[in-house]
């Protein structure tokens, strides 16, 4: 809401706060991609499970 009423009402505040708000999202969604990509290779290690035998 208040940055829809920047951006209407004045643009330069508007443009400032609509890039932080892309940058947050970015660097949010950048630490959860590297965080998810870190513990990836680690489930894989721990996971002993056997795949299912198929019945011939």
């Amino acid at each position: 809401m208040v940055l829809g009423f920047l951006l209407i009402f004045i643009l330069d505040a508007g443009m400032i706060g609509f890039i932080w708000y892309f940058e947050a999202y970015t660097i949010v969604f950048g630490i959860l991609m590297v965080t998810l990509g870190w513990r990836l290779p680690t489930r894989r290690a721990h996971d002993h499970s056997q795949p299912a035998q198929v019945a011939a």
